[in-house]
């Protein structure tokens, strides 16, 4: 299902393709605070980082993560539904973290909604995004990611091409 509304945007002040987005629980194995240093390291003006989720029982690592983000970070919570649609349908880029995952369903899921996707290059992430996706090294983190998210917004064919791929991939594979 594809809701491909703004409302959920214009409620965080928001443009289409204009925000990184990351989903996930706000725990400490997924890695939030590399991403918001690699966002801030690729230097993007206009671009924002959406962190959808949460957690029940990591309200210190939340506060880490709040007291660390600067103004374009947003932290929108659990967003589910047609908001959660609208999220999905108007990424620049979606970015997969955590290092423990194994098959992500919201690496698939972002996949499914056409997003150019980059994930840790750990072995079940680089067999779920194949060819359809970039990943960035497990041993490198910050700086890897940061590359993979300025290299999306200075290839606009390869970013195009990779939402093309992940949809594809998504159907053929899963």
């Amino acid at each position: 299902m594809r809701n491909e509304g703004v409302e959920a945007l214009e409620q965080w002040g928001l443009e289409p393709d204009k925000y990184v987005l990351w989903v996930g629980r706000l725990e400490p194995e997924t890695r939030v605070e590399e991403l918001m240093a690699a966002f801030g390291r690729a230097a993007l003006p206009g671009l924002k980082l959406v962190v959808v989720g949460d957690a029940p029982f990591a309200d210190a690592y939340k506060k880490k993560l709040r007291a660390a983000a600067t103004s374009d970070v947003i932290f929108a919570g659990w967003q589910f539904g047609e908001a959660y649609q609208q999220f999905s349908c108007h990424a620049f880029a979606y970015v997969q973290t955590s290092p423990t995952s194994g098959t992500s369903p919201a690496l698939l899921d972002q996949m499914a909604f056409g997003n150019a996707a980059i994930a840790r290059g750990t072995d079940s992430n680089k067999e779920v995004i194949g060819d359809a996706g970039l990943t960035s090294a497990p041993d490198d983190p910050i700086d890897g990611l940061a590359a993979a998210i300025k290299l999306l917004h200075d290839d606009p064919p390869l970013r195009d091409r990779l939402r093309r791929a992940a949809v594809e991939r998504i159907r053929d594979e899963y």
